[in-house]
């Protein structure tokens, strides 16, 4: 049976259809009349894309009836954090209570998927969150119908790759691993993957060429490797420096490319730039992964892989199950007739009934237990005031046994005392930070450790933006200089306080110092 794989990118779509792993038909149609800074296809533009594919779809006589999707990173929600363990019947709301803190949108606005993960190590859950919008996959569905097809999957284009690249045998590798989908000639975004055992730990989707819109009537011309090539450094070395940030115990063990190995002159240079910043490279040979040897198109990869429904990454978030289950689970309104308007009348009679019924039985029992309780609690009490008689002193104890027990019990509570004053009260801490943050500062994370040899240790990150690196360098000595003579802090840590490190870099196009202060006692 004929499948069809469909990828909707920012500014292509690619379709392949194939019988195993066969590739029967091939089609990238471009969409230069869409507007690049749309987050997705407005309605005037939907009649449009079906139109054209259509056409293509009757040209190459593709008889494929069902159709898989993948979409790039701007029509999706992917996010990855860590939860406590949970019971099963519990993970699903602690994780929509949880994922509000990580999306700009309400939840009830999502179509929502997650996979978890324990790691048994970290005690801890790792979980995996999928959403797209309502409107957006309803969009999606409708193009799709009325292209005569009927949708069987939607997902990320970056995690259909992994269906591709586990033909190569990648994804199964154990460990760190970082996987670059890159394009230096066509209009599609980067995707930037890290897997720990298979498992998706982090994301990052990058577009490198212009996004002005073109004109139908021109064509496009093919960018420059080299200009492109520089962007590409400049990105990767941005998505290092955040991925380290956020998981700086997860050294990634080796990144795979997948990318055009053509330009060989241009990729030399940028071998060269993946190794100076310490990371281990490895190009994906695609002929492996496809069977043969085939022009490189990023699009295509991705059409291609989304239409291999046949190959199991692990990957089970399902956007397309999640929609089915939301709308049987909305209530459906029927159409009232006569009777059914009496039954509805005799069913709410009967309800009320059970109702003051059930509220009578409560009162009863309530009201009895309250005339118990304080009874119940005064008992209680009485008991707990009965002195208890220590199994540690023997009716004929001597002596020598008193002075033992004596000093036993002095031992237990100097040990108690120390607990009680040389511990750290967090709140006092907590309290005196704001106090002491610049106005120009945020906190960008706070952690609190105890290790086992009893040393503790207060970490605090920051940046600093006053469009001066100087005057952001005195803001961090300022901040260092409060905190060395804040009370509460050198009460606890005395001169054991001092910046660990400062940076200069970029952070939503601007340049930012960022900080880490660290505290020990």
């Amino acid at each position: 049976m004929n499948k069809l794989g469909i990828y909707f990118g920012s500014r292509v779509i690619s379709l392949v259809e194939i019988r195993g792993r066969q590739i029967l038909n091939n089609v990238q149609i471009s969409l230069p009349s869409v507007s690049s800074n749309a987050s997705t296809i407005e309605l005037p533009e939907e009649d449009k894309i079906v139109a054209l594919v259509k056409d293509e779809l009757e040209k190459r006589h593709i008889e494929a009836k069902e159709a898989a999707v993948s979409l790039s990173g701007k029509d999706l929600i992917i996010r990855n954090f860590e939860m406590a363990i949970l019971p099963r019947d519990e993970i699903a709301g602690a994780v929509n209570f949880e994922v509000r803190k990580y999306i700009p949108f309400k939840t009830e606005e999502l179509v929502a998927d997650f996979q978890c993960k324990t790691d048994k190590t970290a005690q801890k859950n790792r979980i995996l969150f999928v959403a797209i919008k309502k409107e957006t996959i309803d969009r999606y569905l409708s193009i799709v119908n009325k292209l005569g097809l009927k949708m069987v999957s939607l997902e990320y284009s970056a995690f259909s790759m992994l269906k591709l690249l586990k033909l190569g045998g990648i994804p199964s590798q154990r460990g760190v691993r970082g996987i670059f989908n890159i394009d230096l000639v066509e209009n599609d975004e980067v995707n930037f993957l890290v897997l720990d055992d298979g498992f998706p730990l982090f994301s990052r989707d990058v577009v490198l060429l212009g996004a002005t819109a073109v004109p139908e009537a021109s064509k496009p011309e093919v960018p420059e490797p080299n200009a492109v090539l520089e962007k590409l450094k400049r990105e990767i070395r941005i998505s290092m420096d955040y991925y380290d940030r956020t998981f700086p115990i997860k050294n990634i063990d080796k990144i795979f490319f997948v990318m055009d190995r053509n330009y060989q002159a241009e990729l030399e240079g940028f071998i060269s730039f993946i190794r100076d910043i310490g990371l281990s490279l490895q190009f994906v040979d695609l002929k492996r992964c496809l069977g043969k040897t085939v022009p490189f198109s990023l699009a295509f990869l991705k059409s291609y892989a989304t239409a291999l429904a046949n190959v199991n990454t692990g990957l089970k978030p399902n956007l397309l199950q999640a929609k089915e289950k939301a709308e049987k689970k909305a209530p459906v309104e029927r159409p009232k007739t006569k009777t059914g308007v009496l039954l509805m009348q005799l069913r709410s009679e009967t309800a009320k009934a059970l109702a003051i019924a059930i509220f009578i039985c409560l009162g009863t029992y309530y009201f009895g237990a309250s005339r118990l309780l304080p009874l119940r609690m005064e008992i209680n009490k009485i008991k707990k005031m009965r002195p208890a008689a220590s199994s540690l002193i023997k009716p004929n104890a001597g002596y020598d046994e008193l002075v033992r027990v004596n000093a036993e019990y002095r031992k237990r509570i100097n040990v108690l005392d120390g607990l009680l004053t040389k511990r750290i009260y967090v709140t006092e801490l907590l309290d005196a930070i704001p106090r002491l943050v610049p106005s120009q500062m945020r906190l960008s994370e706070l952690s609190f450790k105890k290790e086992a040899a009893g040393v503790v240790s207060l970490v605090l990150q920051g940046v600093v933006y006053m469009g001066d690196s100087n005057q952001e360098m005195a803001a961090v000595n300022k901040f260092l200089a409060a905190l060395k003579s804040n009370p509460v802090f050198s009460k606890y840590f005395g001169d054991l306080i001092g910046v660990v490190s400062i940076n200069h870099q970029e952070m939503f196009g601007r340049p930012v110092t960022t900080f880490v202060i660290a505290c020990k006692k």
